[in-house]
């Protein structure tokens, strides 16, 4: 899959679980967003807090990464035709 292909197919992703999570966590009350279950470490408000951290922090860095990844496969492929062309 393509790099472009593959951000586009995870922001799409994203945006499907952001819709589903407002569905089903929308109608809470505060005291309900911040309580911690038994056996569990975090809160659905820290869930929120992870998500929100993911697409704000994280995916534009990863999406970064991708496309310098990219850009220097492209410059090893052109580097390896120019040395095929002069061997």
């Amino acid at each position: 899959m393509k790099v472009n292909a593959f951000i586009a197919s995870r922001l799409e992703e994203l945006d499907a679980y952001k819709k589903q999570f407002e569905n089903v966590f929308y109608f809470l009350e505060e005291d309900e967003l911040f309580f911690i279950p038994r056996d569990e470490k975090w809160s659905a408000i820290e869930c929120i807090e992870h998500i929100n951290n993911l697409n704000e922090v994280y995916l534009p860095q990863l999406t970064e990464v991708c496309k310098k990844k990219k850009r220097l496969s492209k410059r090893i492929n052109r580097i390896k035709l120019v040395a095929k062309a002069t061997s």
